[in-house]
């Protein structure tokens, strides 16, 4: 879920191609008109993360997480984590910054456990860092973690 677009911009912006999803129409255009804005070229595609077709298997070097997972039910967590093993290619990295850490009751956002998580993206690829970022903002700080993670 891209959402409106921020972080996709900001990744157009320094250069790289990118693509974005979301099953919301009304996100998408939001994000377009972010991406005209900033006067970068960005691929939005309304489309269900979760059940993405196969013409994307295997298609993207990078897939940066923010906030997606923490809003999806919990119990949808494995399809999220294979969804991005199948459109990573073999080299291909997820960089993840998760979101909240520890004891959170209801959602969305649901809560977020490292262990877990470890072990549900362990299935599909390699950690290759993780950390609670120390320059998280303050109302964020000691509740994220940065994580890296490669396609082998």
């Amino acid at each position: 879920g891209c959402g409106k677009g921020y972080d996709a911009v900001l990744f157009a912006d320094a250069g790289f191609t990118v693509t974005g999803f979301d099953f919301s129409r009304e996100a998408l255009q939001k994000a377009k008109s972010v991406a005209a804005a900033a006067g970068v070229s960005v691929e939005f595609i309304q489309e269900n993360f979760l059940a993405l077709p196969p013409r994307f298997a295997s298609a993207f070097d990078y897939v940066l997480e923010y906030v997606t997972y923490c809003a999806i039910d919990p119990g949808q967590r494995p399809l999220f984590a294979s969804a991005v093993a199948s459109i990573l290619r073999p080299g291909g990295v997820l960089i993840a910054l998760l979101f909240p850490l520890g004891e959170y009751h209801g959602g969305p956002p649901f809560e977020i456990s490292i262990r877990a998580t470890r072990e549900l993206f362990g299935r599909h690829l390699t950690l290759v860092s993780g950390e609670v970022p120390e320059d998280s903002v303050r109302p964020r700080k000691g509740r994220e973690w940065l994580s890296i993670w490669k396609k082998e």
